[in-house]
């Protein structure tokens, strides 16, 4: 049989109907990504980020060598004693995710992203989707709603998209172990196999809400929901985080490192200006030339507004960035901005400072047992009021006039 060819009416009602699908970009494993996204020698390396001495996040090289979630660092370096290995750091995870999502907000502005490392996009066709999972490294799925499509990149392979048109079609070959990425619980998901579900075509068929709802109580509302289509509602525009960006244009061209670095302290100047009561995460340095632009970005340890720190870390990003050649523009970039919250100070530790424990005493003066801390007095006295002492911090103890 000769091959069909499709009309112009028919690739552009398929063209139309990829549109409309939703699209799922979801991280599985997030450190070990936001690792490999900041420091590219990694990329092609096992990787394995630790909290303490316990691993935190491990890449796919280091699970395919053994290595899971929770291991202590000695049985890590024994399963694979080439990994590389670093500390978690928050800010560096939100860095790498903001990155991504601003790449992602260059081909579509319908964005959402409801948490670190998962987000939900629209009007990506299937180039976009192929091109976003492979530059960004991300699963990427698509599908008629929210859930589907989220189940779409679950099954998908790293750096691959994944494209269900038919809905129904998708879901009723999904298994039912891949509802653990979504949040549905490992006990429902036991109880599902031991009925022999294995798919969720097998719970549509063999099943009803009222009988699942009865099964697994609230749990069953996040599958019922799955089954009935999930969550097709528009994602909406994104707003993109709060960043200060300040730049400067070279007239003639600068090519020697003294012509760029003084440069640095008036544009910092410019920008703490905008900063106010934020403090900075992440700092960005472009120089363009006239073959291209090159950058370089730095995850700061710490939330800073400090003008030296920022200086500092402008000065060693620039070096990293020039090329000998001639530089036509020059831009920072700070983002990851974050207004401090106002923590209450401990106060008991701080009785050693003498302005403090004379302020203690005057208000111990005028409201005598308002400032102090219960101790135990009578371990096995029944009553609570028997059993506790007020002592107050100044050390001093309080009469009591016994009543009559």
């Amino acid at each position: 049989m000769p091959p069909q060819i499709q009309t112009r009416s028919q690739i552009q009602a398929s063209s139309q109907m990829t549109l409309s699908l939703l699209s799922c970009l979801w991280v599985a494993d997030l450190p070990s990504w936001a690792l490999k996204r900041l420091e590219p020698d990694l990329r092609d390396k096992a990787v394995v980020v630790l909290e303490g001495r316990r691993v935190r996040g491990a890449c796919e090289q280091a699970r395919k060598a053994g290595i899971r979630i929770g291991d202590a660092l000695d049985r890590a370096r024994g399963l694979c004693p080439e990994v590389a290995i670093a500390q978690l750091e928050p800010s560096a995870i939100h860095a790498a995710w903001e990155a991504a999502l601003e790449a992602l907000y260059k081909v579509t502005p319908w964005l959402e992203t409801p948490r670190v490392g998962l987000a939900f996009a629209a009007g990506l066709g299937v180039l976009e989707s192929e091109a976003i999972a492979t530059e960004l490294d991300v699963r990427v799925g698509s599908c008629g709603s929210r859930g589907s499509a989220w189940l779409a990149a679950l099954a998908s392979s790293k750096g691959k998209a994944r494209v269900e048109q038919h809905e129904t079609v998708f879901l009723a070959r999904v298994p039912v172990y891949l509802l653990r990425g979504i949040g549905v619980g490992e006990e429902v998901i036991k109880r599902l196999e031991l009925f022999g579900l294995k798919t969720l075509g097998d719970v549509l068929e063999r099943t009803t809400p009222k009988s699942l709802e009865a099964q697994f109580g609230k749990e069953a509302k996040m599958l019922i929901a799955l089954l009935r289509g999930g969550d097709s509602s528009p994602v909406g525009l994104w707003t993109p985080p709060r960043s200060i960006k300040t730049a400067w244009v070279f007239d003639p061209p600068a090519l020697e490192p003294h012509e760029i670095e003084p440069i640095l302290t008036p544009l910092l100047a410019r920008a703490t200006q905008q900063l106010g009561s934020f403090y900075v995460g992440t700092v960005t340095v472009t120089l363009e030339t006239m073959l291209g632009a090159s950058t370089a970005r730095q995850v700061l340890k710490t939330y800073t507004q400090s003008a030296k720190a920022l200086l500092m870390s402008l000065e060693r990003l620039t070096k990293a960035v020039m090329t000998g050649l001639e530089v036509l523009r020059l831009e920072i970039l700070f983002s990851d901005l974050v207004r401090p919250t106002p923590v209450q100070d401990n106060l008991f530790g701080s009785l050693e400072r003498p302005d403090v424990l004379k302020a203690i005493q005057v208000v111990h003066l005028h409201y005598p047992e308002k400032i102090g801390r219960l101790e135990i007095h009578r371990p096995k006295a029944v009553l609570p009021e028997e059993r506790f002492r007020f002592e107050p911090l100044t050390g001093e103890r309080i009469k009591r006039k016994r009543k009559k």
